[in-house]
């Protein structure tokens, strides 16, 4: 697919998992950052069991509707949005509210 105008390419290099944000080894998450109204165009694999995930950390301050969409030639899931810790982005104790 090509990336429509205005979007940006993620960047991780197909093949890599480097924004796998808490799918990798603890002290390795890296979640790529993100700002409201981004098109994020990137690729997909899977080996072996393994699949590419990757994670974007969008920082909100006040209230907001938060609206999630994809394209895709191939299988893809969109896993919603996880509240996280400020100390820690893999402790989903963080609040929605």
């Amino acid at each position: 697919m090509e990336c429509p105008p205005g979007g940006i390419q993620e960047q991780e290099t197909c093949g890599d998992d480097t924004n796998g944000g808490c799918d990798m080894e603890p002290g390795t998450e890296y979640f790529e950052p993100i700002e409201c109204g981004t098109t994020i165009c990137g690729t997909a694999w899977a080996d072996g069991g393994s699949r590419d995930t990757d994670w974007y950390l969008l920082d909100i301050t006040v209230p907001t509707t938060v609206t999630l969409s994809g394209d895709a030639e191939n299988p893809t899931y969109i896993a919603g949005i996880i509240p996280y810790a400020a100390d820690d982005p893999c402790n989903n104790s963080g609040s929605l509210d």
